[in-house]
C-alpha cells in the first residue's frame, strides 16, 4: 500500500470517527445526567493537617470546671495496632455543667467541652476551591448513654479558628454507630469558603488577620437538650460516658481550575422593588393575566419592627404597586381570580396572619389565628367555594425547658373566620407546602412527619400518598413533581408521582469533577409546563455559585441546562424551604422571583427574572440511527476502497 493510499484512509477514518460522535450545543457535556460522566485534571487534593495519623500527641485543650472531661494518647506498638487520641465526657448524675441559654450556631451549646486540634498554614493568597475535614473515629459509650433514647445527648463538633480567635462551625455530628469505625467529613460550601479564607487573602488592603495560621478542632460537648428543663432535666439523674476514639484527622483543600463554563441564558424581562432596608422575598405567584405577586418581609432595624411586604410586577417584570403592613412577615402568596391572600405571621403574641387583597392592590381584610405557640404560617392554597387552607409551624417552649415544633393545617372560611384546625405535636418541622386541585382534594407536605398527605375539606386525614424526603414540590392536576437535593453526594432528584403515590419517573444530574469530587447541587424551585416539560432552578455553591435552570422533557430525560442568576441571588431561607422560586405563567413564560442585591453594600431586593424557554439554546443531538447506519455506511465504504485498492 503506498502513502497516497495510507493518507486516503487515514482521511476516511477521521470522516467516520467524527460522524460518529454526537454535537451537543451549549454545556449539556458539563452538568451530567446518570449515565454521563466528566474529568477535570486540574483540580488537585492537597492534605495541609502536618500530623493526620496521630504520629505524636496532639495539642488538647478542656473547658470548663466540671471536671467530667478526660483524654489520652495511645501510640501504635506495631503492626495491626494504630495511634489514636480519645476525648472522654464521664457524666455523674447531679454534676452541674455550664449551659448556655439557647443553641449557638458557632460555639457549643455547653461551656464544658473538651478538643483536640492541628495547626495548619495556609501560604496561598488565593481562595482555594474547596475544603473538606475528615475524621476516623470509634464512638463507645457506658451507663445510661448505652439506651437508644439517649445516644444523641453528646455531639461531636468540627470548627476552624483563624488567628483573630474567631470560631466557625464547620459541622456537627449526633447518633453514632457505637463500636464501629467510621469516617465523618465535614465539608465546606462555597461561601464558607469565603469567609474562612477571606482574613488570610490580601486582596489590595492589606491582611485582616494577624497570620496565615489556623487550627482545625474536633471536640466532644453535651447538647442543650441534656439540660433539659433545668433542674430535673437528663443531666440530674444520667450517669454514663461517651469516648470518642480518634484515629485520624485530616484537612483537605482542592486547587487549581474548575473550568466548567457556562452559556449565560438572559431574561427577556426582570424588575426588582427594595428600600433603604433589607427586604426578603419566600415566595411569589402568578395570575391568570401573568402578573406576578411577590410577598416577602423588610426589616425595619431603625424602628425595630418588621413589615409585610406585597409586590406586583407585570408580565415582563415591571413594577406596578406595593403594599407594606406594618408588624408582620409574608412568607406565602396566592392568587385566585381578581382575589389575591397573603400568609405570615403578625399579631402581638406571633400568631398566623392572614391577609386578603385585591388586585389593585387594595386590603380588603387581615386577620390573626392564635394557636397557642409561636405560630409561622408558612404556605397556603385557595379552594373553589375562596375558603383558604394554611399550613406552618407551631413554636412551643422557651430558652429554659427547651423548643418543640409542631405542624399545623388549617382551613379558614372565604372571610377569614377559623373553621377547623389539626396540629401534631413534636414533629420537628411544620407543613410547609399544600396544594387544593381542581376536585378539592387537599395535599399537604412535611418532611419529617409523614411526607405528601392527604386531607378532606372537614380536615379529616385521608392518606400518605408518598413518604420520603422531599424538598420541594408542584402538583399538575395528576401527578406530583418533586425534588430531593442530595447536595453532599452531589446530585439531586426529580421525581414524577401519581396521586395515588406511584412514580412514574425518576431523573438524577450531578456535576463531577472526574474522580475526585462532586459539586453541590441543590434544586430550589420546580415547575411544569403545559406540555409536560419540567423545569427546576438549581443552586450550585461548592466549587462555585451560580444558579442554572434545567429543562426535562415530560419522561424525564434532559434536555438543556443553563446559568441564568448572578451570585447577587440570595435567600433569607435554606434548605427546604428553597431559595429561589420558579413558576410557569398561562403565556409559557418562566418567572423566577427572590431577593437580590443590587449592588455592594445594598440592602437586598426583592426581585423577579422573567425567562423564555423558546429562547434557551436548543442542544444538537444527532439521532442514535443516524449515527449507526451512517457509521456502518462508511465502513462498508472505507472496506470497499481498500479491496479495490488491494486489487490493482
Amino acid at each position: 500500500m503506498n502513502l497516497g493510499t495510507t493518507r486516503i484512509i487515514t482521511i476516511i477514518l477521521v470522516i467516520v470517527i467524527l460522524g460518529g460522535t454526537p454535537l451537543i450545543a451549549g454545556q449539556m457535556e458539563v452538568l451530567t445526567g446518570p449515565n454521563r460522566d466528566n474529568t477535570n485534571a486540574d483540580v488537585s487534593i492537597e492534605q495541609l493537617v502536618p500530623d493526620p495519623d496521630f504520629s505524636g500527641s496532639p495539642s488538647v485543650v478542656t473547658n470548663g470546671s466540671s471536671g467530667e472531661f478526660s483524654s489520652n494518647y495511645h501510640s501504635s506498638t506495631g503492626l495491626g495496632d494504630r495511634n489514636f487520641v480519645n476525648l472522654t465526657f464521664d457524666h455523674i448524675a447531679n454534676t452541674s455543667l455550664d449551659f448556655k441559654a439557647a443553641e449557638d450556631e458557632t460555639y457549643p451549646d455547653c461551656n464544658d467541652f473538651i478538643y483536640t486540634y492541628q495547626e495548619v498554614e495556609w501560604v496561598s493568597n488565593e481562595f482555594p476551591l474547596d475544603a473538606k475535614v475528615s475524621v476516623e473515629f470509634v464512638s463507645t459509650h457506658t451507663g445510661n448513654f448505652t439506651q437508644y433514647a439517649y445516644d444523641d445527648y453528646v455531639e461531636l463538633n468540627c470548627w476552624i479558628i483563624d488567628s483573630s480567635q474567631s470560631w466557625t462551625k464547620v459541622g456537627t455530628a449526633i447518633g453514632f454507630n457505637w463500636n464501629d469505625l467510621q469516617t465523618w467529613n465535614f465539608d465546606f460550601d462555597f461561601l464558607e469558603i469565603r469567609n474562612l479564607f477571606d482574613g488570610m487573602i490580601d486582596d489590595g488592603g492589606g491582611q485582616d488577620d494577624p497570620s496565615d495560621t489556623i487550627r482545625v478542632v474536633l471536640g466532644i460537648s453535651p447538647r442543650l437538650h441534656f439540660y433539659g428543663s433545668g433542674e430535673d432535666g437528663p443531666w440530674s439523674y444520667l450517669n454514663g460516658s461517651m469516648t470518642l476514639q480518634m484515629f485520624s484527622l485530616r484537612f483537605e483543600i482542592a486547587t487549581g481550575e474548575s473550568e466548567f463554563e457556562y452559556d449565560t441564558y438572559s431574561p427577556v424581562g426582570f424588575g426588582f422593588w427594595g428600600g433603604a432596608h433589607g427586604v426578603w422575598s419566600p415566595d411569589m405567584a402568578i395570575s391568570d393575566d401573568n402578573s406576578v405577586y411577590a410577598v416577602g418581609q423588610m426589616s425595619d432595624y431603625e424602628a425595630s419592627i418588621s413589615r409585610h411586604c406585597l409586590v406586583k410586577f407585570d408580565a415582563l417584570g415591571s413594577l406596578v404597586w406595593s403594599r407594606t403592613l406594618d408588624r408582620m412577615i409574608g412568607n406565602a402568596v396566592a392568587v385566585r381570580g381578581d382575589d389575591i391572600y397573603t400568609v405570615g405571621r403578625g399579631g402581638a403574641g406571633y400568631d398566623v396572619a392572614l391577609v386578603k387583597w385585591n388586585s389593585a392592590g387594595t386590603k380588603i381584610w387581615n386577620t390573626t389565628i392564635d394557636l397557642g405557640g409561636n405560630d409561622y404560617g408558612l404556605e397556603l392554597a385557595i379552594c373553589a367555594d375562596g375558603s383558604v387552607i394554611i399550613v406552618g409551624d407551631r413554636i412551643r417552649g422557651n430558652q429554659t425547658s427547651g423548643y418543640s415544633s409542631d405542624a399545623f393545617i388549617l382551613k379558614t372560611d372565604s372571610e377569614g373566620d377559623l373553621v377547623w384546625q389539626t396540629i401534631h405535636e413534636n414533629v420537628g418541622i411544620g407543613y410547609y407546602e399544600v396544594f387544593v386541585d381542581s376536585d378539592n382534594r387537599i395535599f399537604a407536605l412535611n418532611m419529617n412527619y409523614a411526607g405528601i398527605t392527604e386531607w378532606d375539606q372537614d380536615g379529616n386525614f385521608v392518606e400518605s400518598i408518598y413518604h420520603d424526603i422531599v424538598h420541594t414540590l408542584t402538583m399538575t392536576d395528576d401527578h406530583f413533581f418533586v425534588s430531593q437535593s442530595l447536595y453532599q453526594h452531589g446530585y439531586f432528584n426529580i421525581t414524577k408521582i401519581t396521586k395515588e403515590g406511584i412514580v412514574v419517573w425518576t431523573t438524577s444530574v450531578v456535576k463531577q469533577y472526574g474522580d475526585l469530587w462532586a459539586d453541590y447541587l441543590q434544586a430550589d424551585g420546580i415547575t411544569v409546563s403545559s406540555e409536560g416539560s419540567v423545569y427546576v432552578i438549581a443552586k450550585i455553591f461548592r466549587f462555585d455559585l451560580q444558579w442554572v435552570l434545567f429543562k426535562f422533557d415530560s419522561t424525564g430525560l434532559q434536555e438543556w441546562n443553563q446559568s441564568i442568576l448572578s451570585i447577587q441571588w440570595r435567600n433569607l431561607y435554606s434548605g427546604i424551604f428553597g431559595e429561589i422560586d420558579l413558576e410557569m405563567g398561562k403565556n409559557n413564560l418562566l418567572y423566577v422571583g427572590g431577593h437580590w442585591i443590587p449592588a455592594e453594600e445594598v440592602p437586598t431586593a426583592i426581585a423577579v427574572a422573567v425567562f423564555n424557554p423558546e429562547d434557551a439554546p436548543v442542544p444538537l443531538i444527532i439521532p442514535l440511527w443516524l449515527l449507526v447506519g451512517g457509521g456502518a455506511i462508511a465502513v462498508i465504504v472505507v472496506i470497499t476502497i481498500i479491496f479495490k485498492l488491494k486489487r490493482r
